[in-house]
């Protein structure tokens, strides 16, 4: 549905729109801090590691590989920034520009493979759940705004109390909210793979086709490479299906098992 797609949209666009905001419109007299999650220096970091001839400003002068090592950038995601910053040097774009903007994409895609689980998974209530899914979040916007309403914002001690429950929620929390994995281009590929591994599973199950339960352990491989952390939840949802359908042969929900479970694992 169209709508979907705007809302795909709406909710891509906050990302480059929050670097837009900090770059270009800063309220007066104030200058832009950085971004929200401490994580983002580590990402525009490692968007020059090609040109740094991947230097680290993390290694110390007790490292054996001196200042500059392949091996700083051993873990997956960071080359996805490293690659973000290649294309934004041919373009001679500014490197936060972008980030925000290669944040958005990936929302767009994570909402997007959302959408079109939901829809082979419950197709009765699809939109509803999809709906229920991207726009939901915590208390924390809603809170702000009574306070806002009351007149509590202007009470001294207010940015104290409320920063304790806006961390929790929003920062430190469980991630659960969408809203929380928008600003991790690594969060939102990875499970935007995930949801379409999980909608291209569910489909090899109404075909009864190995070979399609093979693709998806595929696709589940390469967001597990990007988020290997995802691996354990993506096979454990599998697990759960297989065990939803005892009316099927042990041996085919075995065989359908190891069809996606073989290169997940990797």
């Amino acid at each position: 549905p169209r709508w979907v797609i705007i809302v795909c949209l709406l909710l891509a666009a906050t990302q480059p729109l929050v670097v837009i905001l900090a770059l270009y419109f800063p309220p007066n007299g104030a200058v832009s801090t950085g971004l929200h999650i401490p994580d983002s220096a580590l990402f525009l970091h490692a968007m020059g590691m090609f040109d740094s001839g991947f230097a680290s400003a993390y290694a110390t002068c007790q490292s054996a590989d001196g200042p500059a090592s392949i091996a700083y950038y051993a873990v997956p995601h960071l080359w996805i920034y490293g690659l973000l910053g290649a294309v934004g040097d041919m373009f001679r774009a500014n490197e936060l520009m972008v980030y925000g903007f290669a944040n958005g994409v990936g929302v767009f895609l994570y909402l997007f493979a959302v959408f079109h689980f939901l829809r082979q998974v419950f197709p009765r209530q699809d939109t509803l759940a999809f709906l229920l899914f991207a726009l939901s979040g915590g208390f924390g916007g809603l809170l702000y705004l009574i306070a806002v309403f009351f007149g509590w914002t202007s009470a001294p001690a207010f940015d104290a109390l409320f920063l304790r429950f806006a961390l929790y929620e929003l920062v430190e929390g469980a991630h659960l909210l969408p809203v929380t994995h928008f600003p991790r281009l690594y969060y939102t590929l990875a499970l935007a793979l995930g949801f379409a591994s999980l909608t291209q599973y569910h489909r090899a199950h109404m075909l009864h086709c190995r070979a399609h339960a093979t693709y998806a352990g595929l696709i589940m491989f390469a967001a597990s490479f990007l988020y290997f952390r995802l691996a354990v939840f993506l096979l454990g949802v599998v697990l759960c299906f297989l065990w939803a359908h005892p009316f099927w042969p042990l041996g085919r929900r075995i065989r359908m098992l190891v069809a996606v479970a073989m290169p997940a694992a990797l």
